[in-house]
C-alpha cells in the first residue's frame, strides 16, 4: 500500500481475524464485510477514521492488482475539523497573569493558592504544554530538569524566574 508495514499491521491482525470468525466462506472484500469490520469494537472516531483509511486503501490495492473488491467511500468519515490556535498577544499576556496574580487568598483553607496559581501558569506557559505533571522534572538547586517531555528539545527552567512576581 506504499507505506511501512508497522503501519497497518495491526489493522491486517485485526481485520483478517474479523474475517475467519464472521465471514469464513468470503473469498472477495465486498461491502458486507467491509461495513461489519467497521461496525465492531470501535472506541472512538480516530479509530475509525484510521481502520477507515485502512480498507479504503486495501480495496484500492486489492482492485489495482485485478482482484474483486469494495472501495469504501472516502466520504464514508467525515473530514475532521481542524482548529487554529489563538496567540495570544503581549498585552493579553499581561492582563491574563495580572489576574492570576490577583487571585484573592483563600482564608484557613489554602494560604499558598495564589503562589500556586502564578507558579502553576507560569510553568505551563514556559514550557510550551499543558500538561505539566510532577514526573516530568527533577528540581536540582532551584532548575526545574525536564526528565520526559512532548517537546522535541526539552527546557530547563529557574524557578526564580517562576516566583518573581510573588516576591
Amino acid at each position: 500500500m506504499g507505506l511501512s508495514t508497522e503501519t497497518y499491521i495491526q489493522q491486517f491482525k485485526t481485520f483478517d481475524k474479523y474475517c475467519s470468525e464472521c465471514f469464513p466462506d468470503e473469498t472477495e472484500l465486498n461491502e458486507k464485510v467491509v461495513l461489519g469490520w467497521l461496525r465492531t469494537d470501535i472506541q472512538g472516531v480516530n479509530v475509525l477514521n484510521h481502520r477507515a483509511s485502512f480498507i479504503r486503501m486495501f480495496g484500492k490495492y486489492l482492485a489495482s492488482i485485478g482482484k474483486q473488491a469494495y472501495i469504501l467511500s472516502d466520504k464514508f468519515v467525515p473530514p475532521q475539523k481542524h482548529y487554529t490556535p489563538y496567540i495570544l498577544s503581549d498585552d493579553e499576556l499581561k492582563r491574563l497573569f495580572d489576574v492570576i496574580d490577583s487571585y484573592p487568598q483563600n482564608g484557613r483553607l489554602d494560604p499558598l493558592q495564589p503562589a500556586l496559581f502564578s507558579t502553576i501558569f507560569r510553568l505551563i506557559y514556559t514550557c510550551g504544554c499543558v500538561q505539566v505533571k510532577r514526573e516530568h522534572y527533577v528540581v536540582k538547586t532551584s532548575i526545574l530538569i525536564p526528565v520526559k517531555s512532548p517537546l522535541k528539545k526539552p527546557k530547563s527552567i529557574k524557578t526564580e524566574l517562576l516566583l518573581c512576581p510573588m516576591i
